[in-house]
């Protein structure tokens, strides 16, 4: 076969894997996210605006505590990965779910943080459902993401989606049993994500160790404080933003009022597709980032930016048009009135969310190139700009939690923008050498 001929086929092999895997991704994210999405619906259609509001601070310290496990054990796994082939990477699994199954479970009782600052106005009973059900979603939560993760860097994509597709299928169904069954609305949303996320951790489990090749011995000895080393930076920048987010959220409870804080997680859960999108199309392109970025490869990094941006802006715009006004064809606005009680502030979140999914690849790179250091730097900067804005909460009302997202997201647009120039000041695939150390930071 000629040359030319041979490297047109391999070319457009390597494009259908991409644009394959790519559809699996969105598959995997959007089932998974329609699973909570399904849940923030449930919860915004039958809880009253003060009872949502403590829903809305539960679920953020329910999402805080989840990093924990994640940043120190899970992700620091997935990046020392990436430098094996597709075919041993799910030998790592199981190590990784050994070191991480603790730290998970010890850091969801964490989720009681919420309790003493939750509005005076919550009744006791449904801050013990949500605090219970808030810690079974936080013990299994990050596990599930892990395993998914680590199922599209082994190249088995098409398993992730299929386990996001039970987690979805098992929340819808947990949701309508549980309502069946007469028990109080305030122990179902985080009730019914914490069963399907048991299920689909199982089927995902099960799946990934069919699927993985033997490692060489020794190849995955890594002890705990070895991943807790470099993940201490990753969860100081993971952490930051959602704990941020947290006390923001609290805040304005106190200088608004729960209420607003329900109508601005109303308005949250209509933007939700826009970080649906977003994931998914992370769990993709976010390790071509990381090798990108870790080998200083300017083109490359430019490639899957833009294979991330251009449907993450083209979506925003389109459900900033359909989804931001009250209007006829509107599905949301029926069956989701509170969220459009405030005018605009569907738009703003919106608007929020689609700048802030923008941020995606840029911080891949950022940890691709071992800037994790950097990372955190930056998202300092971006908490303290976010409650900044939060403190404005007596004047903008509810408008506070999307104004303090795009706060954030100003920071990390600046901020990792100017960390990554070094990073392909010498690009290995235009001058045929190796970058000397650039970007490299210790953990």
């Amino acid at each position: 076969m000629a040359p030319g001929l041979h490297s047109l086929i391999e070319r457009a092999r390597f494009l259908w894997r991409e644009r394959r895997d790519m559809l699996a991704g969105l598959l995997d994210s959007g089932s998974a996210s329609l699973a909570t999405f399904a849940v923030g619906i449930y919860a915004v259609r039958v809880l009253d605006p003060t009872l949502l509001g403590g829903y809305a601070l539960a679920y953020q310290a329910t999402f805080l505590v989840g990093l924990v496990p994640s940043n120190l054990v899970f992700v620091p796994v997935e990046i020392r990965v990436v430098a094996y082939p597709r075919r041993l990477r799910l030998g790592h699994l199981n190590r990784a779910l050994w070191l991480g199954a603790l730290p998970a479970l010890i850091s969801a009782l964490a989720v009681v943080v919420w309790v003493p600052i939750a509005p005076p106005e919550i009744p006791a009973e449904a801050i013990r459902a949500l605090t219970l059900t808030g810690v079974a979603t936080a013990a299994l939560s990050p596990v599930q993401d892990h395993v998914r993760r680590m199922l599209h860097s082994g190249g088995l994509s098409w398993g992730a989606a299929a386990v996001s597709a039970v987690q979805l299928v098992v929340a819808a169904a947990a949701l309508g049993f549980l309502h069946a069954s007469g028990i109080p609305a305030i122990w179902i949303p985080f009730g019914a994500l914490a069963v399907a996320n048991l299920c689909s951790l199982a089927l995902g489990v099960a799946w990934a160790r069919r699927g993985a090749s033997p490692l060489p011995a020794g190849e995955a000895s890594y002890r705990f404080m070895d991943l807790a080393r470099s993940g201490s930076w990753l969860l100081g920048g993971g952490v930051l933003n959602p704990a941020s987010g947290f006390v923001a959220a609290a805040i304005v409870s106190r200088l608004a009022s729960a209420a607003a804080l329900g109508y601005a997680e109303a308005a949250r859960v209509v933007a939700q597709p826009i970080w649906v999108l977003a994931v998914g199309l992370s769990s993709v392109m976010g390790p071509q980032s990381m090798e990108a970025a870790g080998a200083g490869r300017r083109a490359r990094a430019r490639d899957a930016r833009r294979a991330f941006l251009w449907p993450i802006l083209g979506v925003g715009a389109l459900t900033l048009a359909w989804l931001g006004p009250d209007w006829t064809l509107n599905p949301l606005a029926w069956l989701l009135p509170s969220a459009y009680a405030v005018e605009g502030l569907v738009a703003a979140s919106i608007v929020a969310q689609t700048l802030a999914a923008t941020i995606f690849p840029y911080r891949s790179e950022l940890l691709g190139a071992r800037k994790e250091s950097t990372f955190t730097r930056i998202e300092i900067l971006g908490a303290v700009a976010r409650l900044a804005v939060s403190a404005t909460a007596s004047f903008v009302r509810a408008f506070a939690i999307p104004l303090g997202i795009l706060a954030v997201w100003a920071v990390r647009w600046i901020g990792v923008r100017r960390a990554l120039r070094p990073v392909y000041e010498t690009d290995r695939s235009e001058s045929g050498r190796a970058p000397e150390a650039v970007g490299r930071e210790s953990a």
